[in-house]
């Protein structure tokens, strides 16, 4: 299960300038960091900084996409201990949080999901419209 969100006063990440998407990384980042939200043993990757091998290991790990696989300029991904839950940072969107489970255990991957997109909606401002929901700038990811 994935959902996407956006931050308001920012432009989404395929159009975004290296500046830009350090600026966002580096906001949200350092808020996850601080925060806790992943629990105590929750990993960081600097995909700027990470070998092609770990790339390889977070892409089938389905962390990230095949576009920040081979490119993923100023991204992130913050993986949480149980490795079953994470958080992607200028990928498509500014933020897809992650969850994978065994089996079809969607109500608690459900609740899940809500829990984490809650923590972080308190903590940033979501592009949202009344009309439309949460912007993107995927079809694929509304």
């Amino acid at each position: 299960m994935v959902l996407a969100r956006n931050i308001n006063g920012f432009v989404y990440p395929p159009t975004q300038k290296r500046e830009a998407l350090q600026a966002v990384r580096e906001l949200i980042c350092g808020s996850l960091r601080r925060s806790g939200i992943l629990g105590r043993k929750r990993e960081f990757f600097d995909l700027d900084n990470v070998t092609p091998v770990m790339r390889g290991v977070l892409r089938e790990r389905r962390f990230i996409s095949s576009s920040l696989h081979t490119a993923g300029v100023c991204a992130a991904v913050l993986v949480n201990g149980e490795q079953d839950t994470a958080i992607t940072v200028n990928d498509t969107e500014h933020i897809r949080m992650i969850f994978h489970s065994a089996g079809l255990q969607l109500k608690t991957l459900w609740r899940k999901a809500n829990l984490l997109d809650s923590r972080l909606a308190s903590r940033f401002d979501f592009a949202f419209d009344p009309d439309l929901g949460y912007l993107s700038s995927s079809p694929d990811n509304s």
